[in-house]
């Protein structure tokens, strides 16, 4: 911030970030450069947080031109050698239009402020924000007055005399354009930087997410007669003359959203690393000579080798048919085992009953049916242990083979035992203690460690060739929306002027779906189906609250199953907005 000290002045949540206004700033001359002068769409995907010490290397990058002309522009940074990673992406075109929109609305008549718009007190307004998590400088304190009209909202706005030079030499003064909407905290349509909502969260502030047709008629400008009004849910439009009234800027929509503070103090510095894997790591040791405990399998049968291994490795178990028997014997007197085995392998057939065991052969020739089956039984041992105070104390072991890839070069064998794992996994999490998955290998070795593997605490437990190998996370080393700026990133980004398909989309998760492509990742052409169409109930509701936040929707009644009907719905995507 050596270059540009004023940056400083301009804080969220104690993090000094490049305003908005900034980003559109550097879009524009870009635009300029390239004989696009109009920002059609611009979407800030992260905040850029401006280090104390050292330098952000900042790259805008503009595409060639579409069809159209129109222009794909993204803005990087880098500090310090690491990363390059994205915070805006938008589309540039001409600006013919807007231009001659201008000069025809230019004007020294324009009546300032108008006639009938009552005046409001901004005295106090740079202290609230403060308390809010919005430590404006000097720079960025340009307001000075404001009126209202019903929903519309009038300012003036002042860059301070020290910044007046640097202001000839920029289209708009990113303060500048920054203090103007400031004045949004007095307008009521949209919930502001500060603003929070009756019982709502007072750890979130909002900011400049979206801007859409922004158009610069003037540039150098070091004050604004600002007029801002409602232009959709938490969207405002925005113009703004000189003292003259001659046209300086336009904004059709800009789009605001909210950001915890905790998301802001995870943008300060370098990325913290916090995407995770499952890993499967060496089981630590067990103190002691792997003493079990007393062992029993449930099964009657002799397809399952598991309790002849467990003899042989000198930890014997007794054989129960299933649960039931076991908590018969118990209440009769016997004692119960500290483990309780369930061999998912050794009986070939048809699982008809919930204590009944198939082979892996078996398994892997399962229909999509036959796995919902097991699953179902597995689901019905996890139950029955659960709910039987007998068995309190003691931990139920689902044993698989092939049902994790756990090394390099193994895939999943059993799709069937792998939902078992999902399930378990699930119960695990409610019921600490109470299960272990193990999955084996057909390694005699792997029988053989089990009395010393199992007679530590581990929940979930992979052995191979008498190792074993117990769940971990890892983490991934990685950063969120980064890449080379001169790169096309590895993960799609949504064209800003593609269509995207949503099926079922006037349904719940449909809907949601919908809201979250528009809000958050700025999509603007939606196609949404569902086999009633615009009929659905809710639809147009659905499809008006999209429109207000600047999307264009188009309802269509399809069912996507028919092959027929889903061809024609897709050949009448518009070519100048393909499915993206």
């Amino acid at each position: 911030m050596v270059s540009h000290g004023w940056l400083a002045d301009h804080a969220v949540a104690g993090v000094a970030l490049l305003p908005g206004t900034a980003f559109v700033e550097l879009a524009l001359r870009a635009g300029d450069a390239v004989g696009c002068g109009r920002v059609e769409e611009l979407t800030l995907e992260a905040p850029l947080v401006l280090p104390q010490d050292g330098a952000v290397s900042v790259q805008v990058h503009v595409d060639g031109p579409g069809e159209s002309g129109r222009r794909t522009v993204s803005v990087y940074s880098q500090t310090d050698g690491d990363t390059w990673t994205r915070h805006a992406l938008g589309t540039l075109a001409d600006d013919a239009g807007d231009t001659a929109r201008a000069d025809a609305d230019a004007g020294d008549d324009v009546p300032w402020p108008p006639a009938d718009a009552e005046a409001v007190d901004v005295e106090g307004l740079y202290d609230r924000f403060a308390r809010n998590g919005f430590g404006y400088g000097p720079t960025f304190q340009g307001l000075r007055a404001v009126w209202r009209r019903g929903e519309e909202v009038f300012a003036e706005v002042r860059l301070p005399e020290e910044q007046w030079a640097e202001a000839r030499h920029l289209g708009v003064h990113p303060a500048l354009l920054d203090a103007a909407l400031h004045a949004m905290a007095f307008g009521g349509f949209v919930r502001l930087p500060g603003d929070v909502a009756p019982g709502g969260d007072t750890g979130r502030v909002r900011l400049p997410f979206s801007w859409n047709g922004v158009s610069l008629h003037a540039t150098g400008a070091s004050a604004l007669r600002v007029r801002l009004a409602p232009a959709g849910p938490d969207a405002v439009s925005v113009t703004a003359s000189d003292g003259s009234g001659r046209s300086v800027l336009s904004v059709d929509s800009l789009v605001t959203r909210a950001i915890s503070r905790e998301q802001l103090s995870r943008e300060h510095g370098t990325f913290h690393e916090s995407l995770f894997r499952l890993d499967w790591a060496p089981a630590p040791a067990v103190n002691g000579a792997g003493r079990p405990g007393r062992w029993a399998v449930l099964g009657d049968d002799d397809t399952t080798s598991l309790p002849t291994a467990l003899k042989s490795a000198g930890a014997g178990a007794e054989r129960f048919a299933d649960l039931s028997a076991l908590a018969e014997s118990v209440t009769a007197g016997g004692s119960m085992p500290d483990l309780v085995f369930v061999p998912f392998e050794g009986q070939p057939g048809t699982v008809t009953d919930p204590d009944t065991v198939l082979s892996v052969d078996a398994r892997r020739a399962l229909s999509a049916d036959g796995v919902r089956t097991v699953t179902h039984r597995a689901l019905a041992l996890a139950q029955q242990w659960q709910s039987d105070e007998r068995f309190t104390g003691s931990r139920l072991v689902f044993v698989t083979r092939g049902a994790v890839a756990a090394r390099a070069g193994e895939r999943v064998l059993d799709p069937a035992c792998a939902t078992v794992w999902g399930l378990v996994r699930a119960a695990q999490s409610e019921n600490p203690d109470r299960f272990v998955l193990l999955d084996l290998d057909d390694d005699e070795a792997s029988l053989t460690a089990l009395p010393r593997i199992l007679s530590g605490d581990e929940p979930q437990l992979v052995v191979r060739a008498g190792r074993a190998f117990a769940a971990r996370l890892a983490r991934v080393q990685t950063t969120p929306n980064t890449a080379p700026a001169t790169e096309t990133p590895d993960t799609p980004v949504w064209d800003p002027q593609g269509t995207v398909l949503i099926t079922g989309a006037t349904g719940v998760l449909g809907s949601l779906v919908a809201r979250h492509l528009v809000a958050e990742h700025g999509v603007r052409h939606l196609l949404l189906t569902s086999r009633r169409g615009g009929a659905a109930a809710g639809a147009a509701e659905l499809a008006d609250e999209l429109t207000a936040s600047g999307a264009s929707v188009r309802l269509a009644a399809c069912d996507v199953a028919n092959r027929s009907a889903l061809a024609d719905l897709l050949a009448s995507v518009p070519a100048e907005h393909p499915l993206t």
